[in-house]
């Protein structure tokens, strides 16, 4: 895989993307910066998606049980759990098969998609990534668009956020090489 040129180090740290071609799901890696004053703004977005990448697809919200939550590990020394409401699944098809995943509605006025693949713990974390998506009622559609896969937020302060892992069952079995991928430090692209 080649890597497309690195940019100037950008003033405080960057985050991987890259993009996937839909026969081999792999691609060249863009760089997108990332700064401090970006991730104080509550609508900020980390990364900037490739506009050409083919990891967008349809998704429907599906009704879950009244009140239904789910056991979900947090990223807490020791490890903890929480019950997390859970009130829709997401039903997703990539390549032709169906996926259901199920959503979290952790933070007011959004859902949550935190999710494994099998780059995990090689080019992604081991932890799993998000996407964020917005709070529609059951059997409404909903664009799920990997490229806007992001980091969970203990990856950038680990002592202040204690991130719930992905719920049983939401790991997709297939690279998904899109989206924030890694924290990288500036002063080590010097």
């Amino acid at each position: 895989m080649e890597r497309a040129p690195s940019p100037p180090a950008p003033p405080w740290n960057s985050l991987t993307t890259g993009s996937a071609s839909p026969a081999a799901r792999t691609a060249p890696t863009a760089w997108s910066s990332w700064t401090k004053a970006a991730s104080s703004a509550p609508d900020s977005q980390a990364s900037t998606p490739s506009p050409t990448t083919p990891w967008v697809f349809e998704g429907q919200y599906r009704a879950a049980p009244e009140g239904r939550r789910i056991e979900v590990p947090r990223l807490t020394s020791p490890r903890s759990t929480e019950a997390i409401l859970a009130p829709v699944d997401l039903a997703v098809t990539i390549d032709g098969a169906e996926f259901v995943l199920a959503v979290l509605q952790d933070f007011p006025g959004q859902r949550l998609v935190i999710f494994t693949d099998e780059t995990n713990g090689e080019s992604t974390p081991t932890i799993g990534r998000w996407l964020v998506l917005p709070l529609l009622e059951p059997g409404s559609t909903v664009t799920v668009d990997f490229n806007k896969a992001t980091l969970s937020h203990h990856h950038l302060n680990p002592d202040v956020f204690v991130c719930p892992l992905r719920p049983p069952g939401n790991h997709l079995p297939m690279r998904i090489e899109v989206g924030e991928r890694a924290l990288i430090d500036a002063t080590a692209q010097s």
